[in-house]
């Protein structure tokens, strides 16, 4: 993905998650219909920078959104073998890192498989067995 596009998705995903906040902290709850829309965005961005990567995305942008980021910031050093691997703390780190990841996926010939729904019946058998 070109970073001025990453950028874009990120920006309105923030400024799109701090008017769903706004508007919750005023007592309307949003969430049962913005589900789909969260889906969509979480399966591609998994089908693009794998689901490990795609979550940290996800989590810089709710971290942007509830004003958290600062405070968060250790939680988006990459260690590997117990050396910093990438700090990811600011927009321009996040980009470099999840492009990184995004072509060494794509040597390896990664492709999102997505999990299959329940059916109706694995759903009641499901249901049964938080309530048993």
């Amino acid at each position: 993905m070109e970073k001025k596009t990453f950028e874009q998705f990120i920006k309105l995903s923030i400024a799109k998650g701090k008017k769903e906040q706004a508007i919750y902290e005023n007592g309307l709850d949003l969430n049962n219909f913005m589900d789909d829309y969260l889906s969509i965005n979480t399966i591609l961005l998994r089908s693009i920078y794998g689901v490990e990567t795609s979550d940290l995305i996800n989590e810089f942008i709710y971290d942007c959104v509830c004003d958290e980021l600062e405070k968060n910031k250790s939680n988006y050093v990459i260690y590997k073998n117990d050396e910093i691997l990438a700090d990811c703390s600011t927009l321009d780190s996040l980009y470099d890192y999840v492009e990184s990841v995004r072509l060494e996926l794509s040597k390896e010939g990664y492709s999102y498989k997505m999990k299959e729904p329940l059916t109706d019946e694995e759903r009641m058998n499901l249901i049964k067995q938080l309530f048993k």
